[in-house]
């Protein structure tokens, strides 16, 4: 057995070409759906109020960046592996690949770019 009999299938073009779904696909795509529902849950509009480690590692990432404008590279990148850097099962490049793309998705979605640069905004502010 190799491990990914169980790993959900891409759609039959990409399957043939890019193969099964790997973990990190799939741990991409979890935590993903679960920064959009964080972000889709804040009560009207509000921002989400990062605490503890989040928040001083978010807070870092404003310092490294003061003058930045939001974008994927480096600002939203350095956002979500402040989030998922204490994720311990990761190899340094799953934690970059799952990072860019999560980044990239988040830039993607107009609704959610918008949150993102609340965030930044605020971050950025109050360094």
């Amino acid at each position: 057995m190799s491990g990914t009999e169980n790993l959900p299938q891409r759609s039959s073009s990409a399957a043939d070409s890019a193969g099964p779904v790997s973990s990190s696909d799939i741990i991409a795509g979890e935590l993903l759906e679960h920064v959009i529902a964080a972000t889709a849950t804040s009560a009207a509009g509000e921002l989400l109020k990062p605490t503890g480690d989040v928040a001083i590692r978010l807070t870092t990432v404003a310092r490294r960046y003061p003058g930045q404008q939001l974008c994927t590279v480096p600002v939203i990148e350095s956002l979500v592996d402040a989030v998922t850097s204490d994720i311990p099962f990761l190899s340094a490049e799953q934690r970059t690949t799952m990072n860019r793309t999560v980044a990239h998705t988040l830039y993607a979605d107009v609704d959610t770019r918008s949150r993102v640069e609340r965030l930044w905004n605020s971050l950025r502010q109050n360094p």
